[in-house]
């Protein structure tokens, strides 16, 4: 009987590349953390590889599979969401997911808004009070022009140092019902 005893959460919905590998006890064992790192796409299977391989595990000592669904830059949001839906459903693994700014409410306190990079001189603006009235999400972001504010970024070292404290902010989804969270329409060629 294969036991089934680790957890990996993945984060590229932003400027970093964010692997983790956590025990069911919510201690983080390893990780892999690239800051400002472009090519995520290329880097995901091979830090994915090495860091099992390191740690002498098989997909099929992973329990859980934890990510951000976003909002954030596209091919960082569609990337870790499809790696690890194909995961969960082809290893049947536990799917669980968060948010960039439940992630950033978390680290942030006492801020009415948090502001995240949209690119093209945009940001994602979280109005935090709307969202703690009507929890809804979507509702609470809207895209703004990039001007003087202060644009938040999650803090992975203090994520890393109390991991355990944010896994109160995943729930488990169902890999099929679940999209990645997408503010901007995708601009893809031309159109």
């Amino acid at each position: 009987m294969i036991l089934r005893s680790y957890n990996l959460f993945l984060d590229t919905t932003g400027s970093d590349f964010v692997l983790v590998l956590f025990d069911i006890n919510n201690k983080v064992i390893d990780n892999r953390i690239h800051y400002n790192y472009k090519k995520k796409v290329d880097l995901l299977v091979l830090e994915f590889e090495n860091l099992l391989i390191k740690n002498n595990l098989e997909i099929s000592n992973v329990k859980g599979l934890y990510l951000n669904l976003g909002p954030g830059f596209f091919t960082g949001v569609r990337t870790a969401f499809v790696f690890f839906r194909t995961l969960a459903l082809l290893n049947e693994i536990e799917f669980y997911t968060t948010t960039t700014f439940e992630l950033l409410n978390k680290q942030i306190l006492d801020e009415p808004f948090l502001y995240i990079d949209a690119q093209g001189n945009k940001l994602y603006c979280f109005d935090v009070l709307k969202f703690k009235q009507n929890k809804d999400y979507i509702n609470a972001i809207k895209v703004v022009e990039k001007q003087n504010q202060n644009v938040s970024k999650i803090n992975y070292d203090l994520m890393l140092q109390d991991f355990g404290s944010f896994i109160e902010l995943f729930q488990i989804q169902q890999p099929m019902q679940v999209e990645p969270i997408y503010i901007k329409k995708p601009q893809i060629g031309g159109l």
